[in-house]
């Protein structure tokens, strides 16, 4: 993934340019989703989830071990309750019963062969007592640790138990059915014997469903969530129940909660509601994970720490109660649909899911983590469109019109006729000058804003199916593309959309046209052409995607050069205006995820779509890298192993990064290893500066370990642009055999002359001084200055000795306290020597940023020099 890029404007006008391959700069980092969670506290717990997997971690959910993997032939894991930090069942599909005694490091099968039904939920009391619920009125108890499991006799009227179960000690518990009655049953002597209590009465007057979702159960409270964002709240063990907090008419609902003590209760629902009770119930407050995806798990360690588990992967962390969530997963799966280029530089991308922006402002280089911070909505966001790079709008589920002025920092609510409609969504968004703004969507509707999309009035329309796309051919003409086959088109007056053609079943799910040709993209993979605009019948379909493959969204970037995005990561380029069509590889392919939207702009090409995936085509013609010289290398270090260094020299005033160059020790292979272009930070050289790579063949060590080595002996040493896939040769240099510890290097730096010199990575270029040197050994002790310096986390401390000497080299914080010795009263030969400190004290433990001191004694000679440790 690319990281933090500063000095954006000034790094663009010279950074290594890329070549025309798809980049992956954005896509889901996990694709698991659990369907049930538990921690034993914030870092440590257990994920379960389809096809028997189950996962541990030790890092509150950011990485993942497989405990056991998925298998397509085993059943699906819907539940997962511990009963202290060692004893634990997973309950799913088909019977399935899983037992760990080991904190869920290993698991052991202990179902119930009689029992095949579907289970649904586990509550586990001890390490000898547990209750399990299922399908076909299934309520199974075990009390000697799953060896054996005795079912009720009870037949619960013939229910589903897939509600949810909650015990809050091995008499105490309620059992529910998720059917639309509301049915719930509690035992108050461990399930000898049911009791008949269901919620369905608690319901306020006028919903019209009474499902319910889940139970959890603390001290002697029980806590039931339900449809219309119901909470219902027990104290009487399940006798009766009281309707708590608010609630909703609409389709919408609590899907998990979490009980921590009698007063504390979290619930989370659909469209990103998350409340939370700290007296009761009494009380309820509002909280915001950052997203409108539902929170389909809930799960708290205690009253501060807890996770919710949002669909599409927006898992995030609390340690405040709540007050305030980050992100646990680096990407989530989010499904893109909106894609909008306001600048140059800036990419804005919009969810389908849960009103969620991410925006670059460095050509993707680095992204906010996708929230509705910004667009304060929880709805479906389906299209997003820039007038200019302040002002643009956004479009989606339920009417939803919101407009920025400010580059999308924020966002206002523009009323308009589908918002005043029940569930019409907007589909279509288009700008056809500034001020007139065109959308459309369910029912073949669509509006029209003659002030830049302030107000809003519906026009005429004769289409009868979702509206999918608008696109001006011509001050005369502007199309849409509609479900069910149809074109529509209207007049300069923009209002009334006519009929033009009805190709039936399929949906026309884009359109545009460029320098005389008209192209619509459809489902069924199938993409229209025509010149004729005055004659739309004229269109015939020139490809289709051999699998069916639905096209979403057609771009041209020249007269002749367009793609087209679609279902199953398909890309695909013309480079005849639209008559021939070849797939395009991505790099998506394996995960097949739909590509929604594409566009282009400044030499770059942006689709996007499912599983958090943003992709980058960077198109702009690449230039030759000038100024950049191979300034010195060291190949026969002796003090330590990776000391071996190349240092490059930039000769220009502005800054380049050589990320995505290549070093060779073969000039017959000039390719040999390419220099990561993940960080520029780290890859940039300054106007006038310095970069080092450590020479060690080492790469995985961090950007700055290269992957060659320089051989002592004397050898090639290549730094190679492959320009529009020619190996071109930025700078090399063929050096001779090296004595130790001795560096050759251009003298002055980036001139044309080389000489032996003392090693000075990152640094000046020093000349070895006629009169110091005896048989190549330096005639006088002297300190230098460390490299790097400010430093993070590790210097190099280079001095010379010109005869054998004891040495001891201190490292002094500024108060002049003694934190590390690095040399303790050590005989060393003559010559030059260099060590190194990695920031930490004599307990091996890393010391703060600061000021620090260092003290080399050798012989009768000492010096101190100051450095500065910064992280």
């Amino acid at each position: 993934m690319r990281k933090v890029l500063t000095l954006v404007a000034v790094l663009l006008s010279a950074t290594l340019l890329m070549g025309q391959t798809w980049e992956i700069v954005r896509e889901q980092s996990i694709s698991f989703d659990p369907a049930d969670v538990y921690f034993h506290d914030a870092q440590n717990g257990v994920l379960v989830g389809d096809e028997g997997a189950i996962y541990s971690t030790t890092d509150g959910a950011k990485t993942l071990t497989p405990v056991i993997a998925a298998d397509p032939a085993v059943p699906d894991l819907v539940d997962v309750h511990f009963a202290d930090a060692n004893n634990g069942y997973a309950v799913g599909d088909d019977g399935l019963i899983l037992k760990t005694t080991d904190g869920g490091s290993n698991w052991i099968d202990v179902s119930d062969t009689n029992v095949v039904v579907d289970l649904a939920g586990v509550a586990v009391i001890s390490d000898q007592v547990a209750y399990v619920a299922g399908d076909d009125s299934t309520l199974l108890k075990t009390t000697d640790g799953g060896a054996n499991w005795i079912r009720s006799t009870f037949n619960f009227a013939n229910a589903d138990l897939d509600g949810g179960i909650a015990f809050y000690d091995a008499d105490h518990g309620v059992v529910l059915s998720d059917a639309n009655g509301g049915d719930a049953w509690y035992t108050t002597d461990g399930g000898d014997t049911w009791n008949y209590s269901p919620l369905a009465g608690y319901f306020p007057v006028g919903t019209t469903s009474s499902r319910l979702y889940d139970i959890d159960a603390a001290g002697t409270t029980f806590v039931v969530v339900g449809y219309h964002r119901t909470t219902f709240i027990s104290t009487d063990n399940g006798q009766t129940w009281t309707l708590s907090g608010p609630f909703s008419y609409d389709y919408d609902r609590n899907i998990s909660v979490d009980a921590i003590d009698d007063n504390t209760f979290y619930v989370g629902g659909n469209g990103g509601w998350f409340l939370k009770t700290s007296d009761a119930g009494a009380t309820w407050d509002t909280l915001y994970f950052n997203t409108g995806n539902d929170a389909d798990l809930v799960h708290f360690v205690n009253a501060d720490e807890g996770f919710v588990f949002g669909n599409y992967a927006q898992w995030m962390a609390t340690s405040d109660g709540g007050a305030t969530f980050e992100p646990i997963n680096e990407w989530p799966s989010s499904s893109f649909w909106g894609l909008a280029l306001p600048t140059d530089t800036k990419v804005i991308v919009t969810d389908w899911s849960g009103g969620d922006m991410t925006v670059s402002e460095d050509l993707g280089f680095t992204w906010s983590y996708p929230s509705n911070a910004v667009t304060q909505t929880v709805v479906s966001i389906y299209e997003i469109e820039f007038a200019d790079e302040n002002t643009g709008l956004l479009a989606g589920s339920d009417g939803l019109v919101k407009k920025t002025t400010d580059g999308g920092q924020t966002f206002t609510f523009v009323d308009n006729p589908m918002a005043q409609m029940s569930r019409k969504h907007i589909n279509a968004l288009r700008y056809v000058d500034e001020n007139t703004v065109l959308a459309g969507g369910s029912s073949g509707i669509i509006m029209k804003s003659t002030d830049g999309g302030d107000t809003w009035v519906e026009i005429g329309s004769e289409g009868s199916s979702t509206v999918y796309d608008f696109w001006p051919v011509s001050p005369d003409l502007t199309l849409a593309s509609v479900g069910s086959g149809q074109i529509l088109y209207a007049d300069a007056d923009l209002d009334t959309f006519y009929l033009a053609r009805d190709y039936g079943s399929m949906s026309m799910r884009s359109v545009e046209s460029r320098n005389g040709v008209l192209l619509i993209g459809a489902s069924s993979g199938e993409i229209y052409r025509t010149t004729d605009f005055n004659a739309l019948d004229s269109l015939e379909a020139v490809y289709t995607d051999p699998d069916g493959n639905d096209i979403y969204d057609l771009e041209f970037v020249t007269d002749d050069l367009v793609y087209a995005v679609g279902r199953r990561g398909r890309i695909y380029k013309s480079e005849d205006a639209g008559l021939t069509w070849v797939q395009d590889v991505s790099g998506v392919e394996a995960s097949e995820p739909t590509l929604q939207k594409c566009a282009y702009r400044n030499n770059v090409l942006w689709a996007v779509g499912q599983n958090g995936v943003i992709l980058k085509l960077d198109m702009t013609p690449e230039e030759p890298v000038t100024g950049i010289v191979i300034n010195e290398i060291l190949a026969n270090n002796v003090e330590a192993a990776d000391e071996n260094f190349i240092e490059f020299y930039n000769t220009n005033a502005e800054a380049v990064d050589i990320g995505g160059l290549y070093l060779s020790t073969d000039s017959e292979s000039p390719l040999e290893w390419q220099i990561p272009d993940t960080d520029p930070t780290a890859t940039t050289i300054p106007g006038g500066g310095y970069l080092v790579m450590w020479a060690d063949n080492l790469p995985t060590e961090g950007t700055l370990h290269a992957g060659v080595l320089l051989d002592a002996a004397g050898g090639y040493i290549g730094l190679v642009q492959n320009l529009n896939d020619t190996p071109t040769v930025v700078d090399s240099y063929t050096y001779e055999a090296q004595s130790p510890d001795t560096a050759v290097g251009r003298y002055p730096d980036g001139t044309d002359t080389w000489q032996d010199m003392p090693a000075t990575p990152g640094a000046a270029n020093e000349e070895f001084p006629p009169v110091s040197v005896v048989d190549g050994l330096p005639k006088t002790f002297a300190v230098h200055a460390n490299y790097p310096n400010p430093f993070n986390p590790e210097t190099t401390i280079r001095f010379d000795l010109p005869e054998r000497m004891n040495v001891t080299v201190h490292v002094y914080n500024i108060l002049g306290e003694l934190v590390k010795t690095l040399v303790n009263n050590t005989q060393m030969p003559a010559g030059y020597h260099s060590i190194r400190w990695n920031g930490t004290n004599q307990m091996g433990m890393s010391v703060a940023s600061g000021i620090y001191l260092y003290h080399v004694e050798a012989g009768t000679h000492q010096s101190t020099h100051r450095m500065v440790l910064l992280k």
